[in-house]
């Protein structure tokens, strides 16, 4: 079992000891989500790669991402690690699309939710609505453009081919359908 699983259970089982629970999670595109976590990660699913040294083909690696990648991850994280373990359904809760988080209140919890694509619109007046005081954004650090495999991730963003079929179950879910319009799941 995973350790963040293991972790999950046992505040479950002790979160009413704590005075108060803030918790901040991030929403974003699922599909750019899932490339970066793949490219972030790849050490984890896929030990036999090393992307700073990438010498296979493209093809290869395109193959691992569409078959063998755990996709729905993004799709599911909300219901299996903020509903089960917290009691919060993020989904009975309406998203401003224009505003670009939320803070959602329950007991002795408070879930802040932001989108990434709005993060650096809109992130700090976010951190200072939720903790009461004036909080302000540290710069990116964490962006794949400044890697080891920052050219391999270009090319695979440039070059990768989704089936519609994928495209319409990503973009199709609840988890995008509850955190983005219409116009953006377009622009996606």
């Amino acid at each position: 079992c995973e350790p963040h699983i293991i972790e999950s259970r046992w505040f479950l089982n002790h979160k009413s000891h704590y005075k108060s629970i803030d918790i901040i999670t991030l929403v974003r595109d699922p599909v750019a989500r899932n490339i970066s976590a793949f490219f972030q990660n790849h050490e984890i699913f896929f030990p036999e790669m090393n992307f700073n040294k990438w010498s296979g083909n493209l093809e290869e690696l395109w193959g691992n991402f569409i078959h063998k990648y755990p996709h729905d991850l993004p799709l599911t994280w909300l219901d299996t690690e903020i509903k089960d373990v917290f009691g919060i359904d993020v989904y009975n809760h309406p998203f401003p699309f224009n505003q670009g988080f939320t803070i959602i209140k329950k007991g002795n919890i408070r879930l802040l939710v932001i989108r990434v694509e709005d993060l650096t619109v809109v992130g700090s007046e976010a951190l200072s609505s939720f903790f009461g005081r004036k909080i302000v954004m540290a710069e990116s650090a964490n962006v794949g453009e400044k890697k080891g495999y920052s050219e391999l991730y270009r090319v695979f963003l440039n070059d990768i081919q989704l089936s519609d079929a994928y495209l319409k179950r990503m973009y199709g879910s609840k988890y995008v359908s509850h955190f983005y319009t219409k116009d953006e799941r377009k622009v996606f």
